[in-house]
């Protein structure tokens, strides 16, 4: 697989701004579905926070990191995973070392021609942090083990067939989350679908992520899947556990995150480009997803960054194989 690269440099004169919500571009395609990457860390690191158009899955198999997302901090240790969806900062460190994980960032077409039958996984990512699935008890941490160490052995040694075993690896630790995962019963009814419903509605997933700030346009997307607009919306929610206009919103929302910390725009400039009607609307809305105001949220993070850059300028701290 191609190795990750940074796409471009922020101007920013906050010290290190680089490591500060950098996108990075794993050359994802419909050739090349995932990238996948295995982290061995030696000692303690400080914070970095990445944001990239893929989804991630990752898995501890050594050591403690902290995860900061969506306004949560979670500590991971050994067999636990987490779940971050595409355009949405997150943040990492090493919290106890030795340390050792294995992350895949992935399009949802490395996986869509192996359904989940009426498993709407996609919708796990589209939960709030807090309800995302989780590592809970012993038989389920040895399983999730067992398949992510299968996976960092395969992309080790890269033998015959080992790209079709790692996307395996993966269909098979979704559908672990999905099995011990109690969704929010407000929001997802996704249960008896077509193990087609993900392949009919992808092009819709796409136009959402890949064009954030030119907002939901219902109709455009139903056209897309090629369904009428009634049809397309029952879909939609069935197999993502929400609608089509609230994941739009999500997406726009990650994209104006991604904006507050890589750019020096106005909030006022950045919620025209993330589609909002003005400041004031991105506002509220942002306070709702992120529990904070899009300026509390861009200070919080600058002075994380110089936090993390006094740390890595005191100590030399040897970059990782990690690209998300």
């Amino acid at each position: 697989m191609p190795a990750a690269r940074k796409t471009k440099k922020s101007t920013n004169p906050v010290h290190d701004w680089m490591l500060l919500a950098e996108p990075y571009d794993h050359r994802l395609d419909a050739a090349t579905p995932f990238w996948i990457g295995v982290d061995a860390w030696p000692q303690e690191t400080p914070l970095e926070v990445h944001i990239h158009r893929g989804l991630e899955l990752g898995v501890v198999l050594e050591g403690c990191q902290e995860f900061r997302y969506g306004g949560s901090a979670l500590e991971l240790r050994r067999g636990d995973c987490w779940l971050v969806s595409m355009w949405e900062p997150h943040a990492w460190r090493t919290k106890e070392a030795p340390a050792k994980y294995v992350v895949i960032v992935f399009l949802p077409d490395a996986i869509e021609e192996m359904a989940l039958d009426s498993q709407p996984w996609l919708s796990m990512y589209e939960a709030p942090v807090a309800r995302r699935p989780r590592t809970v008890g012993r038989e389920m941490r040895a399983a999730t083990l067992a398949i992510a160490e299968d996976m960092e052995r395969e992309s080790r040694e890269q033998a015959l067939g080992w790209e079709t075993s790692i996307r395996l690896d993966l269909l098979r630790l979704l559908i672990l989350l999905r099995r011990h995962w109690r969704p929010d019963p407000r929001t997802s009814k996704a249960f008896g679908l077509h193990s087609n419903a993900l392949a009919r509605i992808m092009p819709a997933i796409k136009l959402a992520h890949e064009r954030p700030g030119a907002g939901a346009d219902p109709a455009q997307a139903a056209a897309a899947c090629g369904l009428s607009p009634s049809r397309f919306h029952s879909i939609f929610r069935q197999t993502m556990g929400i609608s089509y206009g609230r994941s739009c919103r999500r997406a726009r929302l990650a994209y104006a995150a991604h904006q507050l910390l890589a750019t020096d725009f106005t909030i006022e400039d950045i919620s025209q480009q993330a589609g909002f009607v003005d400041g004031s609307h991105l506002h509220h809305q942002f306070v709702k997803q992120y529990e904070c105001t899009p300026a509390e949220y861009r200070r919080r993070h600058r002075d994380r960054a110089q936090e993390s850059a006094s740390v890595r300028f005191a100590t030399t701290v040897p970059r990782g194989t990690r690209g998300t």
